[in-house]
C-alpha cells in the first residue's frame, strides 16, 4: 500500500478541518476556533480540540509537515553534495561554497558566525579608543551657537576634555 493511500481525507466538516489546520499553524485553540468560522467560545474550542477525529487529523497534519520538512532538507543537502562533486575540479569556488553550505546545515553547524556582544552601561565601560571616537563624534555634531557643556575625563590617563 502506498503512503498516499494511508492519508486520511480532509474532515467532512469544513470548519473542523480549518480548525485543525489553524491549530497546526500555531494559533491558540480559541483563536483557531473563531478563525474557522465558529463564534468565539473557549470551552467549545477545548471540547472540539479534544475530540478523537480532530486529534487524529492534527496528528496526521503534523506528520505530513514533518515528512515534507525532512524531504526538503534532504533534497537540498543532496543537491549541495551533487554540486560539490560536479564542480570540485572545474569550478573550485562553487564547490567550496557548496561545502560551506553543507557545513552550515542544522546537523553539522560547522560554520556559524559568532559575534562578540558587550554590554556598555556607562562611559567607564568604554576603552580609551572608544571614548576618543565618541568625543570626536560629539564635537563633529556641535553646531555654532549650541549651548551646552560636556566634561569628560579619561579614566585611564586622567586627561580632562571640556567642550562648550
Amino acid at each position: 500500500m502506498e503512503q498516499m493511500d494511508l492519508i486520511m481525507p480532509p474532515l467532512k466538516n469544513l470548519k473542523h478541518e480549518m480548525f485543525a489546520k489553524f491549530v497546526i499553524d500555531g494559533l491558540p485553540q480559541a483563536d483557531a476556533f473563531q478563525k474557522a468560522g465558529f463564534s468565539r467560545h473557549d470551552s467549545s474550542a477545548s471540547r472540539l480540540l479534544h475530540t478523537a477525529k480532530i486529534q487524529a487529523r492534527i496528528r496526521e497534519l503534523r506528520d505530513i509537515e514533518a515528512a515534507a520538512a525532512a524531504i526538503s532538507k534532504s533534497w537540498v543537502l543532496s543537491g549541495l553534495v551533487q554540486l560539490y562533486q560536479d564542480h570540485k575540479i572545474e569550478n573550485p569556488s562553487a564547490a567550496a561554497k557548496a561545502l560551506e553550505l553543507i557545513g552550515k546545515t542544522d546537523n553539522l553547524k560547522m560554520f556559524t558566525d559568532k559575534k562578540e556582544v558587550r554590554q556598555i552601561n556607562s562611559i567607564a565601560d568604554l576603552t580609551g579608543e572608544e571614548k576618543t571616537k565618541l568625543l570626536a563624534d560629539l564635537k563633529a555634531r556641535i553646531e555654532p551657537g549650541d549651548i551646552f557643556s560636556v566634561h569628560l575625563m579619561d579614566a585611564s590617563t586622567g586627561d580632562n576634555d571640556h567642550v562648550n
